[in-house]
């Protein structure tokens, strides 16, 4: 019976407080406002004009690039099995994960 009695004390403690709190707004004043910086320092602002980047021609002047050896082998693939499929009546074959350099 002591819990529930305690249990009883807290809740009228409770609200009692928030009474006070209706009538009186928040008994906790702050009066910490943080400081605002400039955009400038919380966001990064280009100051040049942005320039498109076309992908064919980055294509071709990275073509040396491992990387995308590893994604046309990969495109390659897909493409084949996606052809075979179609050619035999099948459904597509299901999407695997795509290739991921080990850490």
């Amino acid at each position: 019976m002591q819990q529930l009695g305690n249990i009883d004390f807290v809740e009228s403690q409770v609200h009692r407080i928030a009474a006070e709190v209706d009538a009186n707004g928040s008994p906790i004043k702050s009066t910490f406002s943080p400081p605002m910086a400039p955009p400038t320092v919380r966001y990064h602002i280009a100051q040049d004009v942005k320039k498109p980047l076309i992908l064919g021609e980055w294509l071709i002047n990275h073509s040396d690039d491992p990387a995308l050896k590893v994604l046309e082998l990969s495109l390659s693939i897909r493409i084949v099995q996606n052809h075979s499929h179609k050619t035999a009546g099948l459904p597509p074959p299901p999407q695997t994960t795509p290739l991921r350099a080990s850490a």
